[in-house]
């Protein structure tokens, strides 16, 4: 065998080895996202739960809730700022869980369950109207997002009646 069969086996072999080494950095590259993808998720899921939990994690809170939600009682200036501190804490959990979900931070199913969850405040003519008020002044540079929440809120009052 010629000096030169052995150098052009050897470049062969290397060619191979670093074509195994690239398609195996692929493969990790692939798990590593699809693992923090799933850990985004997770966590996404779990500040949504905590959020939830803590709206209603007392008789007190979650006779509040029901009240500024489902009945025409007035509030207090206190009780009016705390129900817009929870509703701008509900819809920013979602735009961002829709924003994720976009550039695909998140798994697909997130967005549709927050959004679901969403639409049942929005079921809320309280609800409704603190959005028209925030949605220009709060929402307004995110659109789409806004469009988003005007079809939760057509599709809340539609199976509402």
């Amino acid at each position: 065998m010629a000096l030169e069969s052995i150098y052009y086996i050897s470049q062969t072999i290397a060619v191979a080895a670093i074509l195994g080494t690239l398609v195996a950095l692929i493969v990790q590259m692939r798990r590593a996202d699809t693992l923090a993808r799933a850990e985004i998720t997770r966590s996404v899921a779990t500040e949504a739960t905590y959020l939830q939990h803590a709206l209603f994690s007392s008789p007190e809170a979650a006779d509040f809730m029901h009240r500024a939600l489902y009945t025409d009682a007035p509030l207090s200036d206190a009780e009016t700022l705390r129900f817009s501190l929870s509703m701008n804490s509900l819809l920013v959990t979602l735009e961002m869980a829709t924003m994720m979900t976009v550039r695909g931070y998140v798994e697909t199913i997130t967005t549709p369950r927050t959004k679901s969850t969403i639409r049942q405040y929005m079921a809320s003519p309280r609800a409704r109207a603190w959005w028209a008020e925030v949605r220009i002044t709060h929402f307004a540079p995110n659109p789409a997002f806004c469009a988003l929440v005007d079809r939760m809120i057509d599709s809340a009052e539609v199976q509402g009646t």
